[in-house]
């Protein structure tokens, strides 16, 4: 299926292949037969090999994001709103440093509501 924008489908391929991975490692739980396991094992290895040249093409096309013609809302572009109850956000390595030009919204009680009903100046 694709959508029409060359990295959007190169990452609903990337999507397709981590899926039929997983597919094929779950069907190995199920069976004792050695030479299925083998067949499922090449086919899930295929997927890792197809998922790794999709996740590498996009790199080749600039710029690869945001995908479409049309800009997202300026008002809510690079913002994160926390609404977790934990204070630790930032939890996932690597997080931090991705997101550390991102301004960080309030806590539970703010919500995107209340910032999409804000007029624009």
């Amino acid at each position: 299926m694709g959508m029409g924008d060359i990295t959007v489908d190169m990452r609903l391929n990337m999507a397709a292949e981590s899926t039929a991975k997983l597919v094929y490692e779950n069907l190995m739980k199920f069976t004792d037969d050695v030479l299925v396991k083998e067949t499922l094992r090449f086919l899930m290895t295929r997927e890792v090999t197809h998922f790794q040249m999709f996740e590498a093409a996009p790199e080749s096309v600039q710029p690869n994001f945001p995908p479409g013609i049309l800009p997202s809302d300026p008002k809510l572009s690079n913002k994160f709103f926390n609404m977790s109850k934990k204070e630790k956000i930032f939890s996932v390595r690597g997080m931090k440093e991705k997101f550390q030009n991102w301004v960080r919204i309030g806590n539970r009680s703010t919500t995107l509501i209340s910032m999409l009903l804000t007029p624009r100046v």
